[in-house]
């Protein structure tokens, strides 16, 4: 009704345009027959009209009474809740009895029974029963594939079988390697026979030396100790767990050694480069493992020597005393010299140096030349010390750490400022420049002449003969190798 309605608002629109036209009655007969094909189309064609009334309720369906599937479900998540097992078993019996009967009479399955028995296996105690229920479920042909990833990877994290993978990686590793070595020497010396006892030689050296350089307790296994201590805590009551104390016994011995060795050996390298502090915390490491270790105890005693030593130097440097004596007017004068600026360090060293000599000279002829004169007195190493700062204020830097040099070899409280002062690279880049170029080149004679051994034999916590022994079969290739080493040198 509407689509005419429309038709003919168009319709008188299109005949009253052509009255004002005035044009032919054909052109009016042609409007017409238009509008005439339009309203018939209007009319053979009407809009769909809505069907009921415009306020009526959507139908809504009731709801479905839970069956016996939905009340198993139920009871197995009240059985989880309780932890009851025998409810929970009662639960996926009756689920499996459903399913198999609609398997019987073709009817879509519930899918609930494989969870069911998943929440059953819940239930068992952690450890192999679980694992061994959740085995037994991995074999149904029903199981959801995302139930069945789960499965695997909780029936995988067993920690015996982890462990033992562990050690059976451990010895592939380790036998794999020495065999790997072996068979390189063998192939190596398929071309000369001639050298197949030495080539065999060296790679049964290498393979000890391996062996010896090796952990007392590799990676792996300390993984492995640490499933066994996962299985033993939470299974203490089975029948492997005391079969596992003796081998967990037996590793954490091992791994004990390895860290006091470990420590004793971090302990020495401090000591070598002048770190008694570390040194000594290093060895107090070592003595918590083994109590009464006689390495140990020995660095400990160095170290805490050796730390002494330089907290009596420090203090020395730094303390001031209770009582001190009234310097002398040439004292007092390079005092005020070096506090204030621009001030004459030369002019007000001088009178030190001077009275410094004197004393030298009449301590000499008072003991008829026999002695050696003493070192200079406190006033004569800081007068010799604010000279060496004179000159480097004026410019002459070469002149200022040759005089710093020459107190730095002295055993004074100045001495240890003018070494400080000379290990300042940021002060002294020259020196750096010529200590740096000076070991480059060092380092490189080395290299040209010894090839592997420019740096001795190789450490592997042995006697020192006895390294100096396995490297014998190197000295072939550092004298064989001197030629490449000649020829590659200027590149």
């Amino acid at each position: 009704m509407t689509a005419l309605l429309h038709n003919n608002v168009i319709f008188a629109r299109l005949r009253l345009a052509a009255r004002r036209a005035g044009g032919p009655s054909r052109l009016s007969a042609g409007v017409f027959l238009g509008a005439l094909a339009i309203a018939m189309s209007g009319c053979v064609s009407p809009a769909p009209l809505p069907v009921g009334r415009p306020l009526e309720a959507l139908p809504h369906l009731s709801a479905p009474l839970p069956d016996e599937a939905d009340r198993a479900a139920r009871d197995i998540a009240v059985a989880l809740w309780r932890s009851d097992a025998d409810a929970a078993a009662r639960a996926a019996e009756i689920l499996e009895r459903i399913d198999a009967a609609r398997a019987q009479t073709r009817t879509p399955r519930t899918g609930l029974a494989a969870y069911a028995r998943d929440a059953e296996t819940a239930l068992l105690p952690a450890g192999p029963p679980r694992r061994a229920a959740q085995a037994r479920l991995l074999e149904r042909k029903d199981l959801p594939a995302d139930l069945a990833t789960r499965l695997e990877q909780d029936v995988a994290d067993d920690p015996l079988k982890l462990a033992k993978k562990r050690l059976r990686e451990d010895r592939l590793a380790r036998w794999g390697g020495a065999a790997n070595e072996v068979s390189e020497g063998i192939g190596s010396s398929l071309a000369t026979p001639v050298l197949l006892p030495v080539r065999l030689a060296q790679t049964m050296m290498r393979v000890a030396l391996h062996l010896h350089d090796e952990d007392a307790l590799s990676a792996r296994g300390r993984q492995a100790l640490r499933h066994w201590q996962d299985f033993v805590e939470q299974n203490p009551d089975a029948r492997e767990a005391a079969e596992l104390l003796e081998k967990i016994e037996h590793a954490q011995l091992r791994w004990q050694e390895m860290q006091v060795e470990r420590a004793r050996e971090q302990a020495k390298a401090a000591l070598a480069q002048g770190e008694p502090i570390l040194a000594a915390f290093l060895a107090e490491r070592a003595l918590r493992y083994r109590s009464e270790d006689p390495d140990a105890l020995a660095l400990l005693q160095e170290a805490s020597t050796a730390g002494r030593a330089w907290n009596e130097n420090r203090a020395r440097t730094l303390a001031v005393p209770d009582s001190i004596a009234p310097l002398a007017d040439a004292e007092w004068v390079l005092a005020r010299a070096l506090l204030t600026p621009g001030s004459d360090l030369i002019a007000s060293a001088q009178p030190l140096l001077s009275a410094a000599s004197v004393s030298a000279a009449s301590v000499s002829a008072a003991s008829g030349g026999a002695a050696e004169a003493e070192p200079p007195p406190r006033a004569a190493e800081a007068a010799q010390f604010a000279l060496a700062l004179a000159a480097r204020e004026a410019g002459r830097e070469t002149e200022s750490w040759e005089q710093l040099e020459e107190i730095a070899r002295g055993d004074g409280s100045l001495a240890r400022h003018a070494a400080a002062m000379l290990r300042d690279f940021d002060a002294n880049p020259y020196r750096a420049f010529r200590l740096a170029r000076s070991e480059k080149t060092k380092q490189s004679a080395r290299e040209l002449l010894f090839g592997p051994l420019a740096y001795g034999a190789r450490e592997h916590d042995l006697p020192r003969p006895i390294e100096w022994l396995v490297e014998v079969p190197t000295l072939t290739s550092v004298v064989l190798g001197l030629p490449s080493r000649l020829l590659a040198f200027p590149y």
